[in-house]
């Protein structure tokens, strides 16, 4: 009886520690991702602002020569015009 006790008290602790020690390696695991993905999330977050502010100024920069391209060549035209206006004017003198 003793001996069969012995047996099965030594079954129970070693079960008993098995599932500790699982217990624990599951618990530094968990802790383990959760810290990484919680540094990984911050790191995606910096790197998002930065690509966002980085589209927000290229999109911004397209707009202005777009419009200087289009928009602002009113002072060439007018030399051409003046030029032009120039020689037919002095053709005429």
């Amino acid at each position: 009886m003793k001996r069969e006790y012995e047996e099965i008290s030594g079954k129970y602790k070693d079960y008993k520690d098995a599932t500790a020690r699982q217990l624990r390696d599951l618990e530094t695991k968990l802790f383990t991702e959760q810290h990484t993905k919680d540094i990984l999330s911050g790191e995606k977050q910096v790197n998002y602002d930065k690509v966002s502010t980085l589209k927000n100024t290229n999109q911004n920069m397209g707009r202005a020569i777009t419009k200087d391209k289009y928009h602002n060549n009113r002072d060439e035209v007018e030399k051409q015009r003046r030029k032009e206006i120039d020689d037919i004017q002095s053709s005429i003198n």
